[in-house]
């Protein structure tokens, strides 16, 4: 290799360092240097000593362990400060990692594009933690896999989660069984089913029908009414004006 390329070349020296606690009080703590992406040397922290991974390493192996002062601030961040620090964070943030919010669920029903049938939308939202299980059930036993489709878990604005599952009922399948959306989380004691009631969405409908008739003749008796009016306004200005 030329002068000029040892000038120009490149190598990465890496160091990545940290401590692990379990839920039974093990702890781990560990420090490691690697060389252009190789394993280089690691720090024992159990016994303080360094171990070189390749040949080339035992001359900075020697030279770690004469630093006594480096060993000493080593010593104590591994075996104590690392700890505490990793405790705090946890008791810093387990309300956040430890909250549970119930989920809210909605049925939509829609004309299905590709058949005679309804595509029925369960729309879970509002959830967290992010874990969930939704499940169209079919005569309250069966779990569903055909004509299900789902969707990915989404995140919300609020740091919730979203998700839909949807079902494709044929018009036969309607009369003869019955559906529900179970949903099971963290946060129910057990879990949600919410029925799926196809006259429900049928009815809203004609409600909604006869609403609008009956607005549409009330409208019709009113313009009535004023036309009326106006009619018998017109009449008496026609007659004072041949007076």
């Amino acid at each position: 290799m030329s002068g000029q390329d040892e000038m120009t070349d490149v190598h990465t020296y890496q160091g990545i360092g940290g401590c692990e606690l379990d839920d039974d009080g093990t702890r781990r703590a560990y420090w490691y240097h690697a060389y252009d992406g190789k394993d280089f040397i690691s720090l024992d922290v159990k016994t303080l000593t360094w171990v070189a991974s390749v040949p080339q390493a035992v001359y900075y192996k020697s030279k770690q362990e004469a630093d006594t002062a480096l060993q000493q601030i080593l010593f104590h961040y591994y075996r104590q400060e690392c700890f505490q620090t990793l405790k705090g964070y946890i008791q810093y943030g387990m309300k956040t990692l430890q909250r549970k919010v119930r989920p809210e669920v909605m049925l939509i029903q829609r004309k299905a594009r590709k058949s005679a049938g309804m595509d029925v939308i369960c729309h879970v939202t509002g959830f967290y933690p992010r874990e969930v299980e939704v499940n169209w059930i079919r005569d309250g036993d069966h779990v569903l896999e055909e004509g299900v489709w789902s969707g990915e878990v989404l995140p919300n604005g609020d740091t919730t989660y979203q998700l839909r599952k949807t079902l494709t009922v044929s018009p036969e399948d309607q009369k003869k069984h019955s559906y529900s959306c179970q949903v099971d989380h963290a946060s129910l004691d057990e879990k949600m089913d919410v029925k799926w009631v196809p006259e429900a969405g049928l009815n809203m409908w004609l409600f909604a029908g006869g609403v609008l008739a009956a607005l549409g003749l009330i409208a019709m008796i009113i313009g009535a009414l004023i036309w009326r009016k106006r009619a018998s306004e017109y009449r008496l200005l026609e007659a004072d004006w041949q007076l």
